[in-house]
């Protein structure tokens, strides 16, 4: 029983870096969504400093005023994309070689289910051997 429990705690610290794999690619798609935004309200906001400056150059300032502040929005709301970018990055942890636990951790997980399964070896190949016979049992469904 023991060495059941020890397998599955050695499998739960594996589980640990599927966890850490999968916050980086939350971050990752975050990071890729935010700067596709940022990308189009810049593009969009130089369009509208373009404008403004033709405008500019134009008779009348009020239109060069409103391409202004709309261009200024963009870059506002592109400033934002950029920040929830830098804000949502993961907390790195100490510069610890994580090889070496990681290593650690698969050998801890190996030898406890190879101890498991030595200890337990008689049921296992009974119970391939039922699983063989059953599943060989049903014919193929062959059109």
């Amino acid at each position: 029983m023991n060495k059941m429990v020890n397998a599955a705690a050695a499998g739960m610290r594996l589980g640990g870096i599927h966890t850490r794999i999968q916050a980086k690619l939350r971050y990752a798609a975050t990071a890729a969504a935010a700067g596709v935004v940022a990308a189009v309200c810049m593009f969009v906001a130089l369009l509208w400093f373009d404008i403004a400056l033709w405008f500019y150059c134009a008779p009348r300032l009020g239109a060069a005023n409103a391409a202004l502040i709309c261009g200024g929005a963009f870059v506002l709301v592109a400033s934002i994309a950029v920040l929830i970018i830098v804000l949502t990055r993961p907390v790195a942890p100490r510069p610890v070689d994580n090889s070496a636990a990681a290593n650690a951790v698969a050998a801890n997980a190996i030898q406890e289910l190879s101890g498991f399964v030595g200890e337990h070896k008689s049921t296992i190949l009974i119970a391939a051997a039922l699983a063989g016979l059953i599943f060989g049992l049903q014919p193929s469904r062959r059109p």
